[in-house]
């Protein structure tokens, strides 16, 4: 088969008569067949992400489905300070693991922060 993955993004953003928008939308082929879809419950340590048998190359969506808190993530014994990335309350992240790279960290800014890992083998 083909194009099994949809993806898309939009953004757009006004203020004080300035303005700017960005959308964007992909089909991909699914070559491998692992996948997996759970809650994962970050602390104020570090705690993985749950990359299951998709832990090098894979597509990962995070939504954190806290309203107060937010989650930084990078690679174990990152500088959190500086994290790679980072989803504030209620937001969704996408990104693609690299093909070499460890597992994925994260750390909440309060105990017990709720979010959703979708994970998948494109």
């Amino acid at each position: 088969m083909a194009n099994e993955i949809s993806l898309s993004v939009s953004l757009t953003a006004s203020k004080g008569g300035a303005a700017v928008s960005i959308n964007g939308a992909k089909t991909l082929d699914m070559a491998g067949t692992d996948m997996t879809s759970e809650t994962q419950t970050f602390g104020t340590t570090e705690q993985p992400v749950p990359l299951g048998d998709v832990a090098q190359g894979g597509l990962v969506v995070i939504k954190n489905l806290s309203t107060t808190e937010s989650i930084r993530f990078g690679l174990t014994g990152f500088t959190y300070a500086a994290a790679v990335w980072g989803v504030g309350p209620g937001e969704t992240i996408m990104v693609r693991t690299n093909s070499g790279s460890a597992a994925i960290f994260g750390i909440a800014s309060a105990d017990s922060t709720l979010a959703q890992c979708v994970i998948l083998e494109p």
